[in-house]
């Protein structure tokens, strides 16, 4: 131990201070004081502190040696942590840790009262310190109460002790309490300072790797090196769920006694990845000041972990999340900036790969309008230019295209995405592009491909939109292209079947056969127009009916079914002949609708069936 000396001009300048009357023990008590004071406030490294605390006791006061203790409640020890004995030079096999109950170091703690021991070797009070006594030949003893803590936390006494017995008045005990109160000082004082330089040195590494995440995440690392770094920042778990990917960077576990690395990076992207994506979804920013304690169910147990949940958002979109795993509730300050530090990072490097995506779907998005349009010099032009996407027009390819309500999503991009993600998993080869507001889906297929595993992957791809989307589609699955030139009129297909759900309120998979001739009435007057043409034919006679509490329309309609014949008609509704004679005579006088014409007839049945086709789908 490197202890300064302390030169006797101090020691007589303190003296000379005094006044000229006062007792010359007097003076060298306050003497003794101030030069204990500057040494043990020499250093602000609270260890050393406590050895110049001991080291001046033992030089400026007629205590030869002196101790400070630690009270480890959680083992039950009165454990040594600073000595001066400079008449004992060989301190092997003397003890350092007493029975905590046993030591009168428990009772100063929590008095706050000094316990004086006249003769510690006879007296039978405390017999670890008696035992001690006799093995370092000291007598009397005083053990005082610091207001102080360890680096740990426990509480620590101070004592003296000396070689012969000597009697402790209360001055003498005032200038040991006064000697502890500067210990304590000069101990917080260093702790202080210590956590003020740990503060200053945590943000200054803070800062230089804040710059180098930041030079890494513009000089194009991958985001794997990027949260691997993040991690370093951070003294809790990090987790970041990387939406455009579909995938989980994991750092390290939350609970290392429970669950080790790997265990917990699978547990993060299997059987708990559902629960951490839901809880990213429902979360706004809160800057890491909102925690929510998450039950993860492990293997053999459920984790409880402290949660802190950010999305990342570019463009007004989320296109991820950041997970911070803590064993306290809130984030300290530093921790705090360097959170935020990172989630700007992280946003960052994930705005590259939206950019990015944006510029790819956009290409695709402009390839697929040349394809469909069939704007293109020749065939070997437009595979080369789709080649050059990473498209395949040389393999045969299913052709499928479902709808959102209204135009296409503002986050389509972002959407398409995802779906690409999902879809990889059933075809690493497919393509996604937003062609004005339905979304084209193309799988390449193998050659051997037969009719269930084509049932099989709709219904996959079916599943996947309804799951990403959160509504059942309407799916249409248009015919298997082989050519370019077989595009144009697949899409125009998977278009007017789309056009059919809507009108009709359908949803699910849809065929070219699902409609039979409707769809020919579609393509040749629109899904408005036959809207309209349903309302103009149908809507007088609905309006007479609940005007006069009628039913005229729907005797039209059985007269109609039952192929014109008055008593199959009458049988079905449960009227007499006459009545049904005379309700159809009423559609004819009272609204001109006569089912004795079979052009109105054909109009009538066209329109009911049209609207019982939407209500069925409905």
């Amino acid at each position: 131990m490197d202890l300064p000396n302390l030169t006797t001009s101090g020691e007589d300048t303190a003296v000379n201070a005094l006044p000229a009357g006062a007792p010359t023990e007097y003076r060298q008590r306050i003497a003794s004081l101030r030069a204990i004071s500057s040494l043990i406030n020499v250093s602000s490294d609270p260890a050393t502190v406590l050895d110049h605390i001991v080291f001046a006791v033992c030089q400026h006061t007629r205590w030869s040696a002196s101790s400070i203790m630690a009270l480890n409640r959680t083992a039950g020890l009165s454990e040594l942590i600073a000595r001066c004995d400079p008449h004992v030079t060989d301190l092997a096999g003397l003890s350092t840790r007493w029975n905590l109950l046993r030591s009168p170091a428990l009772r100063v703690a929590e008095t706050r009262a000094p316990v004086v021991i006249a003769d510690a070797q006879v007296d039978a009070a405390f017999p670890d310190y008696r035992e001690d006594a006799i093995a370092r030949d000291y007598h009397t003893v005083v053990i005082l109460p610091m207001h102080a803590t360890d680096s740990l936390g426990r509480d620590m006494v101070f004592s003296v002790n000396a070689r012969t017995r000597i009697e402790v008045d209360e001055d003498e005990l005032d200038l040991l309490l006064t000697i502890s109160h500067l210990a304590s000082v000069a101990v917080q004082r260093g702790k202080s300072l210590a956590a003020e330089r740990q503060t200053a040195e945590r943000l200054q590494r803070a800062r230089e790797i804040n710059i180098s995440l930041l030079e890494r995440v513009l000089a194009g690392s991958t985001t794997a090196k990027v949260t691997e770094i993040v991690a370093s920042m951070l003294p809790h778990a990090v987790v970041l769920f990387d939406g455009i990917a579909d995938e989980f960077h994991v750092g390290g576990s939350p609970n290392p006694a429970r669950i080790n690395d790997r265990e917990w990076a699978l547990l993060v992207k299997g059987a708990a990845s559902s629960q951490l994506l839901e809880l990213s979804q429902s979360q706004g920013a809160s800057e890491f000041k909102k925690c929510q304690v998450l039950h993860i169910q492990g293997e053999d147990a459920t984790l409880e972990l402290k949660t802190f949940v950010e999305p990342l958002i570019v463009d007004g979109h989320t296109v991820g999340a950041l997970f911070l795993f803590s064993r306290e509730a809130a984030l300290d300050d530093l921790e705090l900036l360097i959170a935020q530090e990172a989630k700007f990072a992280l946003c960052v490097q994930l705005m590259r790969a939206y950019v990015q995506l944006h510029g790819k779907a956009n290409a695709i998005a402009e390839f697929f309008d040349e394809l469909l349009g069939g704007n293109w010099s020749s065939d070997p032009q437009i595979v080369r230019r789709a080649g050059r996407l990473g498209i395949d027009l040389t393999r045969p390819s299913q052709l499928l295209a479902f709808q959102q309500s209204g135009s296409a999503p503002d986050d389509a991009d972002y959407l398409q995405q995802k779906l690409v993600n999902g879809l990889h998993a059933v075809n690493r080869d497919a393509v996604v592009s937003w062609q004005g507001d339905a979304c084209l889906i193309l799988i390449p297929l193998s050659a051997k491909v037969g009719s269930g595993d084509g049932e099989m992957l709709v219904a996959r791809v079916r599943q996947l939109v309804k799951s990403i989307t959160g509504a059942d589609p309407a799916l249409a699955v248009g015919p298997v292209c082989r050519e370019p030139k077989d595009y144009a009129p697949a899409w125009e297909g998977c278009v007017q079947l789309l056009r059919l759900a809507k009108l009709f309120g359908r949803s699910g998979t849809l065929h070219a056969g699902d409609f039979g001739a409707f769809s020919l009435l579609v393509s040749a007057l629109g899904d408005s127009s036959l809207e309209a043409y349903v309302e103009q034919t149908l809507s007088p006679i609905d309006e007479y009916d609940s005007a006069h509490g009628t039913e005229l329309l729907r005797s039209a309609e059985v007269f109609i079914e039952e192929g014109c014949r008055y008593q199959s008609a009458s049988e079905a509704l449960g009227v007499h002949v006459s009545t049904l004679r005379y309700r159809l005579g009423r559609l004819n006088d009272a609204l001109n609708v006569d089912v004795g014409c079979p052009d109105v007839r054909f109009s009538l049945w066209l329109a009911m069936r049209l609207r019982h086709m939407k209500k069925r789908a409905g």
